[in-house]
């Protein structure tokens, strides 16, 4: 009997162990939940589950006796049943380590994983530490939830179970002393109602409990977080005299404010004891004084007659100033108080009909911000009251004694679309005036008619209220809205493009605004018409060629062009006037389409094509030598299909280019090439970017050499060197020194005439200066050489900047004896050219 028992507990002892690696029981934390009161779970739970857990125990201890008779087959049935069962429930957890809580309400949410149909149960030791929830089972994570919440300070230990394996989680909750701050220790009331507002800061997370220990005395709010305070903010209320503390807790730590009200009695003033109203809505401003420090209170005893707005300090008033406004007839005591001392003033509300006219009876608002003023008159002393019963329709400004119109004026403002009454009282009589805010709509069009399919027109429209009308046509196969934007030269207004279709026939353009409406008429009238194209067909043989059509229509009749393929060829319409159209066709890419052309009804379609042949370009010659400046040459050049080229020039201070166009009897290109300055140059003729070819000129000049060499005698005292040729009219730049001189620049100029030559000798740069005025004209940029003999720019216009040319001439004897240059020469000179250079002229 021994013997089969121990082998049945080494069999449950075996399985146990088997499935425990299987089993996780895992601790995460869940945020604790703010507000509401933390109710620890009952006792009674945990001691439920104790004597279930028990039952379950005793139940097999009693199975395994009943069956221990000698019947070894029964017994080993029973062995293995008993281990399956112990290997179901088996529970581990991933920690030994007590866990602590450090707030009150915190909590924890245990993760406890057996299988789906073995509920664990869980018990806490000390329910008044850590009270825990009803495990339940979640799909998502696999096992069961169960929340242990702290409730108050102390050890508990939380006791997990599952069949027979128990597993233990120590924790602790252990509440740290928090900082607590208060904005003041103690506080004195002088007036039942008076409010104090403490600031309160306490350790984060930490919200503290305020309590009163006499509310006969003063009353504590519950605190309410502000952000801007950083703090809470607790609201005092003065009840009655005495004394009372004010008790705030935060966690363990407490302050104590002492608060006491005092009433004495003080200096209480009103500025008059009764006063009678008129009309409903009227107000009057009581004006009160007090002792220092002591606001008063102000109640109506109706407030259905009269209503008492919060006393606010004036200081311009040295007093409290309270709102009191009529609501309807009867009479109300004002009952005003500070400390014990209390004034009534009484009031009646006075509403007898009295006379009552108003200027217009109705008013119609078409724009947002536009005003009308009414002219209200009533019998004398009563003041009208004037309201608006939608203020986002109309208001209304209050009533200002006129003394010109002898009544009273309001203003009336609009606000936004809709109807509205304003009501107009005094007394007992009242107007009321009909108010209505209504969008207007201008267009500059009520009716079109277009003449030939897919002709568009821009149609210009308002609104009063500056707002996007919808537009819509009733029928978009004869007329369709495109699109509808700001118009850019008329700043509120808009423009609606407007598209014809290919239906004959009338259509509507509905344009809405608020509640506002406008129709124009569109009519499609599409009639044969005489049209014409100067051509038939048209071949391109590289992309970025252009062709010009001419098309002729009969009457006047707009044209309208589209290609089929804009990736192909593209098309731009201008008209030329008088029935004249010109249609420019730019290639984009190889390929055919077609380009339609329509009048009315008539249409003719131009083939178009762009080739993909490679195309030559041929020169009579492969280049030119000049022995000189100002000598010119004319190549000519053969293209592909007798296409035109274009010609550059790559450096045109050495050669410039002149494009002389077709020459019929050599059946090719020319062009005119001129020397300009020493030095190479690549003439080019090209064909868009489809084909290109060049030829090269070079420019030598004998006197260019010949002032290199002359150079060579002459010293100068800074790095730069200059020559001047009167008789070549030419100026030579050199770097280097004495000796061993390199060209720099090599330029053409104008020298003096023969009645005032330029002085010959060898001078020094001198002064400069930006511009200076000989007679009507300007010269730039002027480098003194000797007395009045400068090298400056052409001559220009007398402009701030040098922006219009008025003699331009070089390689001439014209100037005063002055040395002209390009101006990008002579500024070259006057920037950096300095002072001592040496300057010879010859």
């Amino acid at each position: 009997m021994k013997s089969k028992r121990r082998k049945q507990v080494t069999t449950l002892l075996t399985a146990a162990v088997a499935f425990a690696a299987a089993a996780v029981l895992t601790i995460m934390p869940a945020a604790a939940e703010d507000g509401g009161s933390l109710t620890p779970q009952s006792s009674a739970s945990s001691s439920a589950v104790q004597p279930a857990l028990q039952g379950q125990t005793q139940a097999k201890q009693e199975n395994s006796m009943d069956s221990s008779q000698p019947n070894s087959s029964s017994q080993d049935t029973q062995d293995s049943q008993t281990a399956d069962t112990a290997s179901d429930v088996q529970v581990t957890l991933d920690t030994v380590e007590p866990y602590t809580f450090t707030e009150l309400g915190k909590r924890y949410t245990v993760l406890i994983r057996t299988k789906p149909d073995r509920w664990p149960a869980v018990v806490s030791s000390n329910p008044s530490a850590v009270t825990v929830s009803n495990p339940t089972w979640n799909a998502k994570v696999q096992g069961y939830l169960c929340t242990l919440t702290a409730v108050g300070e102390g050890n508990a230990q939380i006791q997990v179970q599952a069949g027979h394996t128990q597993k233990v989680i120590e924790t602790e909750v252990k509440i740290p002393p928090v900082q607590l701050w208060t904005d003041t220790s103690s506080y004195t009331f002088h007036t039942a109602g008076q409010q104090y507002t403490v600031l309160i800061r306490t350790s984060p997370a930490t919200k503290p409990i305020v309590v009163s220990s006499d509310t006969s005395v003063v009353t504590a709010a519950a605190p309410v977080w502000n952000a801007g305070a950083k703090g809470y903010l607790c609201k005092l209320t003065a009840v009655n005299t005495g004394n009372a503390q004010i008790q705030v807790q935060a966690g363990h730590t407490q302050k104590v404010m002492e608060t006491e009200v005092k009433m004495p009695p003080v200096q209480l003033w009103t500025d008059t004891s009764s006063y009678t109203f008129h009309t409903a809505g009227q107000q009057y401003t009581v004006l009160i004084r007090t002792s220092p420090a002591v606001k008063p209170i102000v109640v109506s005893s109706d407030t259905s007659v009269v209503t008492a707005a919060a006393p606010v300090w004036n200081a311009g008033a040295k007093g409290y100033l309270c709102k009191l406004t009529a609501v309807n007839t009867g009479n109300a005591q004002i009952q005003v108080q500070a400390g014990h001392t209390q004034k009534v003033m009484e009031t009646e509300v006075k509403m007898p009909p009295v006379q009552l006219w108003t200027d217009t009876s109705s008013y119609t608002f078409h724009t947002a911000g536009q005003q009308y003023t009414v002219l209200i008159r009533t019998s004398p002393a009563v003041k009208p009251i004037v309201v608006s019963s939608d203020t986002s329709v109309v208001t209304a400004a209050a009533p200002v004694w006129n003394a010109g119109a002898k009544g009273y004026l309001c203003k009336l403002t609009a606000v936004g679309e809709g109807d509205a009454e304003v009501t107009v009282r005094a007394g007992s009589s009242e107007k009321k005036i009909a108010v209505r805010f209504v969008t207007t709509i201008g267009r500059d069009t009520l009716a079109y008619t277009f003449h030939t399919p897919g002709q568009t027109y821009h149609m210009g429209l308002s609104t009063s209220t500056g707002e996007q009308p919808q537009i819509v046509s009733s029928d978009p196969d004869v007329v369709k809205v495109v699109f509808t934007v700001p118009n850019p030269s008329h700043q509120g207004f808009l423009l609606c493009k407007l598209q014809a279709g290919e239906k004959e026939g009338t259509a509507d353009i509905t344009i809405t605004a608020g509640r506002a409406k406008a129709v124009t008429t569109i009519t499609n009238d599409f009639r044969p018409v005489n049209l014409s194209i100067d051509t038939s067909s048209y071949t391109f043989y590289y992309p970025g060629q252009r062709y010009t059509v001419l098309a002729t229509v009969a009457d006047n009749t707009p044209a309208i062009v589209s290609s089929e393929d804009l990736s192909v060829v593209s098309q731009q319409l201008k008209s030329d006037g008088n029935g004249r159209w010109l249609i420019q066709l730019v290639a984009q890419r190889s390929g055919e389409t077609k380009i339609h052309v329509r009048a009315g009804s008539s249409e003719k379609v131009l083939p178009v094509k762009v080739s993909d042949e490679r195309l030559t370009i041929t020169a009579n010659a492969s280049g030119h030598t000049f022995y000189g400046l100002g000598q010119s040459y004319t190549f000519l050049f053969h293209t592909s299909h007798n296409l035109a080229p274009q010609f550059s020039s790559s450096n045109n201070y050495v050669a410039v280019v002149q494009n002389l166009g077709w020459n019929a009897l050599q059946q090719g290109y020319q062009c005119r090439v001129t020397s300009r300055g020493t030095g190479s140059a690549s003439i080019s003729a090209y064909i868009g970017s489809a084909a290109r070819t060049s030829v090269s000129v070079s420019v030598v000049n004998t006197d260019e050499s010949q002032m290199r060499q002359r150079a060579q005698q002459y010293s100068s005292s800074t790095k730069y060197l200059f020559l001047v040729n009167t008789s070549t009219h030419r100026v030579g730049v050199y770097t280097g020194q004495s000796g061993n001189w390199s060209q720099l620049h090599y330029w053409a100029c104008t020298t003096g005439a023969s009645a005032t030559p330029t002085i010959h000798g060898v001078f020094h740069i001198q002064s400069r200066g930006y511009y200076f005025d000989s007679g009507s004209v300007r010269c730039f940029y002027y480098t003194q050489i000797y007395g009045g003999y400068m090298f400056h720019s052409v001559l220009y216009a007398q402009t701030a900047s040098p922006s219009q040319v008025v003699d331009g001439r070089l390689g001439q004897a014209l100037s005063h004896g002055c040395i002209r240059l390009q101006l990008e020469n002579a500024r070259w000179i006057y920037m950096y050219v300095p002072f001592g250079t040496t300057v010879v002229i010859y």
